[in-house]
């Protein structure tokens, strides 16, 4: 009786193998010409999001299925990359309008404060019900208004809720 070898190869630890899998992917759906430069960019975007706790592997296969229904165009990597930096910014799938965009901004010059990205999704929302005329109108009125604002009651709320919590 013949018996036949098994050669158990080492596999590429997983990362390599994500990358690769997110190459391929790039080629098939965008374009078969990948320069070094694109293919090294790739690499870097993907050790980006990982380092931020993103799984990468996940966000960079539903960006490049986005990324691959743009116009022709657009189809270069600096865009996919400026789509996946924004995504991690406002939240992956955001696709936030030049309304949004300034809300974001009002937001941000009547506040001081940098919207977070739980923040931002809220605010586009609001500018679906309610329209974004309207909701600067509405913001900068409730930003200006400090007598309706007890910052000092918000902020030991929060410390009385994370007491409370323990």
């Amino acid at each position: 009786m013949k018996q036949t070898q098994l050669t158990i190869m080492p596999s590429a630890d997983p990362d390599t193998q994500q990358i690769n899998e997110i190459l391929q992917l790039y080629r098939n759906r965008i374009s078969l010409n990948l320069s070094l430069e694109d293919k090294e960019g790739l690499r870097e975007l993907y050790y980006q999001l990982k380092s931020r706790q993103i799984d990468a592997y996940d966000y960079l296969n539903d960006a490049i299925s986005v990324f691959a229904k743009k116009s022709k165009d657009k189809q270069h990597l600096s865009y996919l990359i400026g789509m996946v930096r924004h995504w991690a910014i406002l939240g992956k799938w955001s696709m936030p309008t030049t309304e949004d965009q300034q809300l974001l901004e009002v937001f941000k010059q009547e506040t001081g404060i940098e919207p977070s990205v739980e923040t931002r999704q809220i605010i586009m929302r609001m500018v679906s019900k309610y329209g974004s005329i309207k909701l600067s109108q509405y913001m900068t009125k409730a930003f200006n208004d400090k007598n309706e604002i007890d910052i000092s009651r918000i902020l030991i709320q929060r410390v009385i809720n994370r007491l409370e919590k323990h």
